[in-house]
């Protein structure tokens, strides 16, 4: 079955963190032939604990950039397949085993598998809940909202001398791993895995929860621009695409009450889908006030927490 696999995970102050991926990592009932890390000039000890790490861990420092940087991993990588896990996020004992078997029984070039998120401190299921994966060609579907974690994928090493690697420039910071899924579903059909084999730990010391939403957002839009550029089936959704990004952060600031700041980016979201009605409802609702947005996301908070189990 399958090939060699190595593990690629971008670090930065992840002391906290790093030592329960690693050993998900060294955990697999899949061998893994090694896993390299790619610190970005970290403070805490986190060079420490990867180095005292049991298995076959390889450590790289780098100058602080204040950006993951996986690219050193994909290219120093002995394996025939990458995959991919950020450094506060755990697998399941049999991920990569189980999207092994599908790639083997789709003849496919890389994979993706289903994921929960928990909050950090408490152990419980967070209020974000990770789309449901897609399988063969997502690009359209990909387009319109990424629903692929970035802990997630596993991919054959050949298709990056085809698509490249991850972009690294600052405008797409914190979408660098979109602009990339968007780039090989363009060209290779994905074989998924619909259990939930990742658990993403959200906390705010993370560089996606770190990065402000105005940066998350212009890059996001950058990231639909390119792809409609190279694709030419992508450019009669671009409208949609934008739509899906506006509403996505105006649900966010909604969330922590920034209820201005959330109405500014669900009018957007209207102008490009008028007919969204939870878009109209939202801005009525950033008109209301703290108390009701206050007991709309609390309701919502509780329904998702009874709805979505942990990983696992």
């Amino acid at each position: 079955m399958g090939g060699s696999v190595s593990v690629v995970i971008a670090a930065y102050n992840a002391a906290r963190w790093i030592g329960a991926t690693l050993d998900s990592v060294v955990g697999q009932t899949y061998p893994v032939l090694e896993t390299i890390v790619i610190d970005d000039g970290s403070t805490d000890d986190t060079e420490r604990i990867v180095r005292s790490h049991a298995g076959s861990v390889r450590y790289i420092h780098e100058n602080h950039q204040g950006r993951p940087n996986r690219n050193p991993g994909v290219q120093l990588a002995q394996g025939e397949f990458v995959a991919f896990v950020d450094a506060d996020d755990i697998w399941h004992p049999r991920k990569i085993e189980l999207q092994m078997r599908r790639i083997d029984a789709a003849q496919a070039a890389w994979s993706i598998c289903g994921s929960a998120a928990v909050d950090a401190e408490t152990g419980q299921p967070a209020w974000f809940v990770p789309a449901p994966v897609e399988e063969g060609d997502i690009l359209e579907r990909l387009f319109l909202g990424n629903f692929i974690v970035a802990s997630t994928p596993l991919v054959a090493k050949r298709v990056f001398e085809d698509v490249g690697y991850f972009d690294e420039a600052m405008g797409l910071l914190a979408a660098e791993d979109w602009d990339l899924w968007l780039r090989i579903a363009a060209r290779f059909p994905v074989a998924s895995v619909p259990e939930k084999l990742v658990t993403l730990r959200l906390h705010a010391d993370s560089f996606l929860a770190s990065t402000p939403t105005d940066v998350k957002l212009h890059n996001l839009e950058e990231v639909v621009r390119k792809a409609a550029g190279r694709e030419p089936r992508l450019r009669s959704l671009q409208g949609r695409a934008l739509a899906n990004i506006y509403y996505a952060a105006g649900v966010q600031t909604i969330r922590e009450r920034r209820a201005g700041e959330a109405r500014r980016y669900f009018a957007k979201a209207w102008f490009r889908r008028p007919w969204h009605l939870e878009t109209v409802g939202y801005i009525f609702l950033s008109l209301l006030g703290g108390s009701a947005i206050g007991a709309v996301v609390g309701r919502k908070k509780r329904s998702k927490r009874r709805a979505t189990p942990n990983a696992g």
